[in-house]
């Protein structure tokens, strides 16, 4: 955007989503399994935005392998805001969601929903469920 062009002009372009791909791998190649790790977004949601922009979602299958995430959190959706680095609307953001949860399940994770809750109540919440799963 600082070199003139819209948002649709950036996630038009089919080099967007695999280069956000390459940072995710950088990032995912230099964490330690041993520490515990929070991701926002993780290489398999890329599945999901390959989809979305009509790229093949099978090139990057292999890497989803690559490595094993303890567990996978979806935090339900608040209300739908538009801001100035979204490009997609109400409906597309639902699909997102419900695409992000079938593909996890479908790479054999246990996808686990964070109701809308305080910030506070989502954290105890999602601790609560690592404390059950023995991970913390």
């Amino acid at each position: 955007m600082g070199k003139g062009r819209t948002l649709d002009e950036i996630f038009e372009d089919a080099t967007t989503e695999p280069g956000i791909e390459d940072i995710q791998l950088r990032i995912e190649h230099g964490l330690r399994a041993i520490d515990i790790v929070f991701l926002d977004r993780a290489l398999p949601d890329s599945l999901t935005f390959r989809q979305l922009a009509g790229l093949n979602p099978n090139e990057l299958l292999a890497d989803c392998f690559h490595y094993r995430y303890a567990s996978i959190f979806v935090l339900d959706r608040l209300p739908f805001q538009q801001n100035g680095a979204r490009i997609e609307d109400d409906a597309i953001a639902g699909l997102l969601d419900e695409w992000l949860a079938r593909d996890y399940s479908a790479l054999g994770y246990n996808v686990v929903r964070v109701p809308i809750l305080s910030i506070k109540d989502r954290l105890a919440f999602i601790l609560e469920m690592l404390s059950q799963q023995g991970l913390i």
